[in-house]
C-alpha cells in the first residue's frame, strides 16, 4: 500500500477528531478577524466612553473565549495525536513481527526503532494538523475579504 493510501487510511479512521479541531481552529479565526475588527472599533471609539467601555468589555470578553477554544482544541490535539501515535505504533511493530525475521535482520535494529518512535509521530502529527489547518486557512482569508469588503462598504 503506497504512502498516500496510507494517508486517507488514517484520516478516514479519525475523520471525527479531524472535523472537531477543523471546527475549532475554524472558530478561532473567527475570533482573530473579530478582534481585528473590535480592535478598529475601539480605536475608533476613542471620543465617546460609553462605545470604548462596550468595544474594550467585548474584546475582553473574545480574548477570554478565544484562550478557553484554544485549550480545547490543543487538549483534544494532544490526546489524539498521542492516541494515533500508539495505533501507528501498535500497527508497525504488529507488522514487523509478521515479517520473515532474516529479512528484517539485514537492516540494523536502531532503524527499526526510529521508524516505530519518530516516524509515528511525523505521521499522526500531519495526520491531524494538515487539513484543519489548511481549511481553517482557507476560512479565514475568506472571512476577512468578507470583513474587509463589509468594512469599505459601509464607507
Amino acid at each position: 500500500m503506497n504512502e498516500k493510501k496510507k494517508y486517507w487510511e488514517y484520516v478516514k479512521e479519525n475523520k471525527g477528531i479531524i472535523i472537531s479541531l477543523t471546527i475549532f481552529a475554524s472558530l478561532l479565526s473567527i475570533f482573530s478577524v473579530a478582534f481585528a475588527y473590535f480592535s478598529k472599533l475601539l480605536i475608533d471609539s476613542i471620543g465617546d466612553n460609553d462605545k470604548f467601555l462596550l468595544f474594550a468589555i467585548l474584546m475582553v470578553g473574545l480574548i477570554v473565549i478565544e484562550l478557553i477554544t484554544r485549550l480545547a482544541m490543543n487538549l483534544i490535539f494532544n490526546k489524539s495525536e498521542i492516541k494515533l501515535e500508539n495505533n501507528i505504533k501498535k500497527k508497525t511493530f504488529l507488522s514487523y513481527l509478521n515479517n520473515d525475521y532474516l529479512t528484517l535482520d539485514n537492516k540494523d535494529n536502531a532503524d527499526y526503532l526510529n521508524r516505530i518512535t519518530s516516524d509515528s509521530k511525523v505521521i499522526a502529527n500531519g495526520v491531524i494538523t494538515y487539513l484543519p489547518n489548511f481549511i481553517s486557512l482557507i476560512f479565514r482569508i475568506l472571512l476577512s475579504f468578507v470583513t474587509l469588503l463589509f468594512i469599505d462598504w459601509k464607507f
